[in-house]
């Protein structure tokens, strides 16, 4: 049995949908109102993205009528250590952006390694990208263990999920991830990037 909802924000959003429904038999306790609450924050980006309906909102007000602090939660999603801010700065300071909006930035590990992160993801770095106003959708490219590169993009309007697909991946229309195996497929996924960033702008302007 599936349950597929591609409008909701985040898994957290229909576990608790799933919750209310069934409310008289089952029991959501504080801390597990808590995790749902992070999960939608981080998902939705503190709320920012797109996916963020009445509904989302509906609910975590909901959640935070449990027994947990939601700006200490707010602030946790928010921080990054010192090692993360530097890598911070070198994304923004080495991110190409093309002239349709699209933009990407290569981490091998030896762009990463002197950045001293050990076992932190550079997952909080994702969104970055997305914050500028000339940017549109944003591929960016972390280098796996076997040399492969792990690819997280993002968007602020157009699809990038069949994009994803055409890379062996998959997520939401605006978040979605794939894999790149050498450079040739990495400029693939630029190429790609930037027709649909094209072809986006071009819809606005007709």
């Amino acid at each position: 049995m599936q349950w597929v909802t591609p409008a909701a924000s985040s898994t957290s959003e229909l576990v608790f949908d799933f919750y209310k429904a069934f409310e008289n038999d089952l029991t959501c306790t504080d801390d597990a109102a808590r995790l749902l609450y992070a999960g939608i924050v981080g998902d939705t980006g503190r709320f920012m993205y797109p996916a963020t309906s009445p509904h989302t909102m509906r609910v975590a007000g909901d959640l935070m009528t449990f027994n947990f602090s939601a700006s200490d939660i707010n602030q946790q999603e928010d921080a990054i250590s010192l090692p993360l801010a530097r890598l911070s700065a070198y994304v923004y300071q080495s991110l190409t952006i093309l002239p349709s909006g699209a933009a990407y930035i290569k981490l091998s590990d030896e762009v990463v390694k002197p950045f001293n992160l050990g076992d932190e993801s550079t997952s909080a770095v994702v969104p970055l990208p997305g914050r500028l106003n000339e940017v549109v959708a944003w591929a960016i490219f972390v280098e796996s263990k076997d040399h492969t590169f792990r690819i997280r993009l993002r968007s602020k309007g157009p699809s990038i999920n069949d994009l994803a697909k055409n890379h062996g991946g998959g997520g939401h229309a605006l978040a979605s991830g794939a894999v790149a195996h050498d450079d040739d497929e990495i400029k693939q996924v630029i190429k790609e990037l930037d027709e649909i960033t094209t072809a986006y702008k071009g819809e606005k302007h007709e």
